[in-house]
């Protein structure tokens, strides 16, 4: 992938990362259900061109001015290839 353009509307089942596509949506689930955040923690990701890296990643949930949850922020940096992951999704 070269660009948003091409990501843009596509699910993570449409991804390279789908092998990891179910174990994402679960930690966006269990964000959304419990409404506690979800700070750095390491998760695998295939990239693009196959390689699997590993990312430190934190999950939060988003409220409306109601305080209902309606949807979940999540951001990441991917570690350096002289990490070891101490724990994954």
């Amino acid at each position: 992938m070269t660009g948003d353009g091409q990501v843009i509307g596509k699910d993570d089942y449409q991804l390279a990362w789908v092998g990891q596509a179910e174990a994402y949506r679960a930690n966006d689930r269990a964000v959304m259900v419990t409404g506690l955040a979800k700070l750095s923690f390491e998760k695998p990701q295939t990239t693009p061109d196959g390689r699997l890296t590993w990312l430190r990643t934190s999950k939060v949930p988003l409220r409306n001015k109601d305080v209902e949850i309606i949807r979940v922020q999540g951001m990441y940096e991917e570690m350096p290839d002289t990490s070891k992951p101490t724990g994954a999704c």
